[in-house]
């Protein structure tokens, strides 16, 4: 529903009004109008890509970050299994007078390797966190 004002605005052929000495431009009005409902729209949509798509990406990170902790809290089970392993195996294989045990030794190189991409995961999963969380 307009208003009295917005109902002269658009009947009315003037296109300015003198007002106790002061002149005001019609047309600006109307523009200024315009821009306003623009950006009164603008904060609509960005509220709602808070509400919705934020929440939506906040949800999937939660369900991803808990298969993330699933599987290094699986890899750390299994280094500690592998590391025991090649310990065990380096001993028999020592006890059986075999001295050189490099091929059951270059799986501590591996364990290293994939250590220090561990690293590099948790320290990117802080990153998008805190990002995510500010």
């Amino acid at each position: 529903m307009k208003t009295s004002f917005e109902k002269f605005m658009a009947s009315s052929a003037v296109q300015s009004v003198e007002l106790s000495e002061m002149k005001i431009d019609l047309a600006s009005v109307k523009d200024l109008d315009n821009i306003f409902k623009v950006a009164q729209t603008n904060i609509q949509n960005a509220n709602g890509l808070v509400a919705q798509d934020l929440g939506a990406i906040a949800s999937k990170w939660n369900q991803t970050f808990l298969k993330i902790q699933n599987e290094l809290k699986a890899y750390d089970d299994n280094f500690l299994k592998a590391w025991a392993m090649i310990d065990d195996l380096s001993k028999q294989l020592k006890d059986l007078g075999v001295t050189d045990t490099s091929m059951v030794d270059k799986y501590k190189g591996y364990l290293t390797g994939l250590n220090k991409t561990k690293s590099a995961l948790n320290k990117a999963i802080i990153d998008n966190k805190n990002r995510i969380n500010s």
